[in-house]
């Protein structure tokens, strides 16, 4: 949450955005209604998730963004600018009411979160996975591809293996098919790859 003045700028954060999975549908209220601390301000969806984006505090809610009904995975691929859900004015006397926390207050509470659920968060949240834990290479590589030729030209997909051979493999195959590896992560046995398509300019 961001804020200017006695407004604030209301979203999720992308620990959340990993959790749920990509969003498909984001369901704001209008502007101009008065929210107490802890009621809904929007309806959200993923395949595997869906409920409420809560205000922390008391506020009017000034404006909500349009274009996520349009583009509802933006709350996953940048919930800090453009994914942003809505803009509340503080009231009154909302700081006697609210559900903000420090970050000091729940760091540990998070990091404890992260680590016992095995959360990894990427650069870029991946649209896509595709596993090669026990698999070959070639056979890895294949699904990557079709899954990738059939997705849009934002999207990336997270390849898991486990196979030794993708540390020379993967490299090889992106620089031939027109794929660029974007982040890359080793945690024996598991290797990590964001493969996306190449941009040119």
């Amino acid at each position: 949450m961001k804020t200017l003045g006695d407004s604030y700028t209301l979203g999720i954060t992308q620990l959340q955005s990993f959790i749920i999975g990509k969003v498909n549908s984001v369901i704001p209220k209008q502007p101009g209604i008065e929210l107490a601390a802890g009621r809904s301000v929007a309806y959200l969806e993923s395949a595997k998730y869906s409920g409420n984006i809560r205000v922390p505090l008391n506020g009017v809610l000034q404006e909500i963004n349009m274009e996520l009904t349009l583009n509802p995975f933006l709350v996953n691929v940048d919930p800090y600018q453009k994914g942003w859900v809505a803009r509340i004015k503080m009231l009154s006397g909302a700081g006697e009411n609210t559900l903000l926390f420090d970050a000091d207050s729940i760091c540990g509470r998070v990091e404890g979160y992260v680590k016992e659920r095995g959360i990894r968060c990427f650069s870029v949240y991946p649209s896509f996975s595709v596993s090669g834990i026990g698999g070959d290479c070639p056979e890895t590589l294949k699904a990557l591809g079709d899954t990738l030729e059939a997705a849009g030209e934002e999207d990336s997909a997270l390849l898991v293996t486990d196979n030794p051979q993708a540390e020379r493999d993967v490299p090889n195959w992106t620089s031939t098919h027109g794929f660029r590896i974007i982040e890359t992560r080793f945690e024996t046995p598991l290797r990590y790859y964001v493969v996306g398509r190449l941009h040119t300019t």
